[in-house]
């Protein structure tokens, strides 16, 4: 059995069309400004992310290091061991 809202052959009242339109038109550009907002809160973030990234290699290089990514993260120096620690004892 087919359930249908209207009588076959009838046409919902041009007043209630235009009420569907109405809704649905306001329903459609909420979805795109709900659409835009996300956007721009995501491209906030690369921003932001891209900013720290920039500022934090800017300062690497001014202060003599290599920028992050080249792969060397890690001081070349030669040391004097000044004082041996102790083993704990064994139980």
């Amino acid at each position: 059995m087919r359930y249908q809202i209207l009588p076959p052959g009838s046409r919902p009242h041009p007043l209630w069309q235009a009420i569907a339109a109405i809704v649905g038109a306001g329903v459609l550009a909420l979805l795109f400004v709900l659409g835009l907002v996300v956007l721009a809160v995501a491209a906030g973030v690369v921003a932001v992310g891209l900013a720290g990234w920039w500022v934090r290699n800017w300062w690497r290089r001014r202060r003599g290091l290599a920028p992050a990514g080249s792969g060397d993260d890690y001081i070349v120096a030669e040391y004097t061991v000044v004082e041996r620690r102790r083993a704990p004892p064994e139980k």
